[in-house]
This record gives structure tokens, C-alpha cells and sequence, in this order.
């Protein structure tokens, strides 16, 4: 028994450092095209902006931020 929960605890160890190599993806969603596009995409300079100041890092981790454009339109917003 000891022998099973010393494996069990060596996998965790190394299955908990493969977890934290990743970056973390953040989904943003927002009108992109349309009439309302302009005021999205100022959004999404403004996200690019502070990510570009932190270096691409948030709590330390890399961050990659994932935009959608959701034309303004709830269905199509439900989609994504």
C-alpha cells in the first residue's frame, strides 16, 4: 500500500508541472464588424495594450487572449 501511494504521489508531482507549462487562454468576445465594430475594436487595442505592458503575463503565467467577434447578435454570441 505504501508503495501505490508513493507512485500515486510521484505522478501527481510530475502531471502538476506539465499543468503549469501551459499559457492560460482567455476568450474575449465583443462586436467586432458592424456599426458598433469601431467601439470593439478600440476594446480589443485597449486588452492588446495592457497585455503588451504586463509582457504577456497574468499571475505570473504566460496569457493569450482569444478574440471573437459576436456581430452584435445574440445567436451568434450563444455560438461562440
Amino acid at each position: 500500500m505504501k508503495k501505490f501511494m508513493t507512485i500515486c504521489a510521484i505522478s501527481a508531482a510530475m502531471t502538476a508541472g506539465t499543468a503549469f507549462a501551459e499559457s492560460v487562454k482567455i476568450g474575449y468576445m465583443t462586436t467586432l464588424s458592424g456599426g458598433a465594430g469601431i467601439i470593439g475594436k478600440q476594446m480589443q487595442n485597449a486588452v492588446n495594450l495592457a497585455m503588451e505592458h504586463k509582457g504577456g503575463k497574468l499571475g505570473g503565467m504566460d496569457a493569450e487572449i482569444i478574440f471573437a467577434d459576436d456581430q452584435r447578435k445574440p445567436d451568434v454570441a450563444k455560438q461562440l
